[in-house]
């Protein structure tokens, strides 16, 4: 089903959104809108409108939509017109459908779409090979995939763009500042601080993670081969200085509803890894 037409696969996050038409794998068309408009029910059914206009002028029509959101007032508003704009059939991602991995998740109905998503990409891609991804998006996730592709859990941590707003906000004399790599560990004003301590210590806090859930892997499930993969606006940026991230893929996400969207609606096809 899904294999002459391109499906759409389509990730809400908290703060953009992104779609993506995609057959055989490959992404043949991409957009990323704000999050916020989608959630007014006006601006939300006209985006709706403009973007399957745009997506019939290029393909005439997809098969199907994949939908991964974490933001329920945006999938209400923007999805139902969406669905009904292109006559495609709707898979919304959720724990509840089939998956290429095995849950181990105490409250499956609670974990994050896009999640599930970036474990369905890190299961097809690495098989046989335990797997830590790291998703550097507005909250910064860690998900843990067993060698025998179960789900193991993981951790959710703020990301430093809403550790930067949060500095601005609580404290009266720091000034408002962009989180941003910087070359100098050690500031030598009160913005170089700032901008040090955000980017450094959130480096070090990757780090450390990485060591503890590796070490983790080892000694509670015996866990030695371990492919560590970044997704997210952020991904880049931390990859280049953290050795111990093995593989950046920014679509994992696109590219994780597209695997769950074929396993549940038609045959499975692939997309690439891009490795550092």
């Amino acid at each position: 089903m899904c294999a002459t037409k391109p499906m759409l696969a389509l990730d809400i996050g908290n703060t953009h959104s992104t779609l993506a038409a995609i057959r055989k794998g490959k992404i043949l068309w991409k957009t990323t809108l704000q999050t916020a408009p989608l959630t007014e029910a006006r601006k939300a059914k006209q985006l709706a409108k403009q973007i399957s206009h745009a997506i019939t002028s290029r393909f005439e029509s997809v098969e199907c939509i994949g939908v991964a959101s974490v933001v329920p007032q945006a999938y209400q508003a923007f999805v139902p017109t969406l669905e009904k704009s292109l006559q495609a059939k709707l898979l919304t991602i959720s724990a509840s459908v089939h998956l290429p991995f095995k849950m181990g998740y105490k409250t499956p109905q609670t974990l994050g779409a896009d999640r599930i998503a970036a474990v369905a990409f890190a299961a097809e891609h690495f098989p046989n090979q335990a797997a830590i991804i790291i998703d550097f998006g507005t909250a910064i996730t860690y998900d843990l995939l067993s060698s025998n592709a179960k789900y193991l859990g993981g951790l959710i941590l703020a990301s430093p763009h809403i550790v930067a707003e949060s500095l601005w906000q609580h404290t009266a004399q720091l000034p408002k500042f962009q989180w941003r790599k910087t070359s100098a560990l050690i500031g030598r004003s009160t913005l170089q601080c700032l901008e040090a301590g955000l980017f450094w210590g959130k480096v070090a806090e990757t780090e450390g993670l990485i060591a503890k859930l590796k070490d983790e892997l080892k000694k509670k499930y015996r866990e030695t081969n371990v492919i560590v993969m970044a997704t997210g606006g952020d991904a880049e940026q931390f990859a280049r200085t953290i050795p111990a991230i093995d593989v950046v893929e920014k679509h994992a996400v696109l590219c994780g509803i597209r695997i769950i969207v074929e396993k549940n609606l038609s045959s499975p096809a692939r997309c690439t890894a891009n490795k550092m």
